[in-house]
């Protein structure tokens, strides 16, 4: 029996790089292995991962929609924004706890949750100027500040 191959990382440290690492491994092996399905399992951990890149998005859409309404419509804000905002945050600190390599999509990711938002995908349009007559969807960058600013 063969010793087991080391790989890259381990799923303790990085789960989405350890999924990625494992399914490269079974489509090497798929050809030699027919009486595996190879293939299929090395496609489902790849959706795997998928799944994490889509559950750290949709934690920066919120993030992104409550900072947003917080900035520009102060007068509004309330508990339930502030906690939304704070939950957000430590789902994806948890994220990239659970998964570091997420960390490098991260730019891709919010690209994605503020493009979301501007195409009307996610909260219909909650007010598209604030009080001073700044239209909202001009803002294109946010920052990862704490509401107590």
């Amino acid at each position: 029996m063969k010793a087991k191959q080391r790989t890259s990382v381990t799923l303790e440290e990085d789960f989405c790089a350890w999924a990625l690492d494992q399914a490269q491994a079974l489509q090497r092996i798929a050809p030699k292995d027919p009486s595996l399905d190879c293939l299929e399992i090395a496609d489902e951990l790849e959706g795997m991962v998928r799944s994490e890149d889509r559950a750290v998005q949709s934690f920066l859409q919120v993030l992104l929609i409550h900072l947003l309404k917080w900035r520009y419509e102060p007068n509004r804000g309330s508990r339930s924004w502030r906690v939304s905002i704070q939950n957000a945050r430590s789902e994806i600190r948890d994220q990239l706890a659970d998964s570091p390599s997420l960390r490098s999509k991260l730019p891709l990711l919010l690209g994605r949750a503020h493009t979301n938002r501007l195409a009307g995908r996610l909260v219909p349009k909650w007010n598209s100027t604030n009080a001073n007559g700044k239209k909202i969807s001009a803002v294109l960058s946010v920052g990862f500040r704490s509401t107590d600013e």
